[in-house]
């Protein structure tokens, strides 16, 4: 197979380049802000969601999961806590 199915339809490729902000080569390309705009004007006129619009901040850490134990214990003090905001 020469070339991938999904790529030959722009919005697969326009979705790439909007999603993975950190993409700098696509199909032996440098990504550009210019394919990034070209991209976005894409969803704008078709009427979709632009892909990437609630990406994650790579920058930003990751918060750590809590053990399953302290995830009760917060879950109830919660609980109660909003049990006596209904009450009334």
């Amino acid at each position: 197979m020469d070339i991938n199915p999904c790529s030959a339809h722009a919005s697969f490729n326009f979705e790439i380049v909007l999603t993975l902000n950190k993409l700098r080569m696509f199909n032996d390309e440098a990504v550009r802000e210019l394919d990034k705009d070209v991209a976005r004007q894409f969803f704008r006129v078709q009427g979709l969601p632009i892909p990437g619009d609630q990406a994650v901040d790579e920058t930003k850490p990751v918060p750590i999961l809590q053990n399953k134990s302290q995830d009760k214990s917060t879950d109830k003090s919660q609980d109660k806590s909003e049990d006596k905001e209904n009450v009334g």
